[in-house]
């Protein structure tokens, strides 16, 4: 049994109850930005943000470091849905602050950019490593998996 939570703030708080937290598994995964005054900014508003990637990293940081996941769901998964791309510099952080504290990278096929870049990153690093496909119905499951299949075959 396992949960995937997001995270709430840069500290890496998660909006998972302590009950929740007794799962077999739990992946904690940014969906959302916070706000200044404590909401959440709204989807769209990511688009235009200059420096998403930079705010993606730090929510994803604060879990690493701070929360109790077995696996950070998707990273930069929002940022790269709408920026099209992955940031190298911030995510080979990730991979290696990951590896230090035992926590698997989901690499997940709704929000894969730049596949090479990812795998070669991946590689280098060799963090552990959970593949998702994001299914919310059964018809959903391993969606694209091609994807990693192509790209490791390389």
């Amino acid at each position: 049994v396992g949960i995937e939570t997001q995270v709430l703030d840069f500290n890496g708080t998660l909006d998972a109850t302590n009950e929740m937290f007794n799962s077999d598994i739990v992946v904690g995964s940014v969906h959302r930005y916070p706000s200044s005054n404590g909401s959440l900014i709204d989807l769209n508003r990511i688009k235009v943000l200059n420096d998403a990637d930079e705010i993606e990293f730090n929510l994803a940081m604060g879990m690493l470091k701070n929360a109790t996941i077995d696996i950070l769901g998707h990273p930069f998964g929002v940022y790269s849905y709408f920026h099209k791309k992955l940031p190298k510099k911030y995510f080979e952080l990730i991979c290696k602050e990951s590896l230090k504290r035992k926590i698997a990278i989901e690499i997940n096929t709704k929000y894969i950019a730049e596949p090479e870049k990812l795998f070669k990153i991946l590689k280098e690093i060799n963090p552990y490593v959970s593949i998702g496909s994001d299914a919310h119905n059964k018809e959903e499951l391993a969606r694209a998996f091609n994807i990693i299949k192509e790209v490791v075959k390389k």
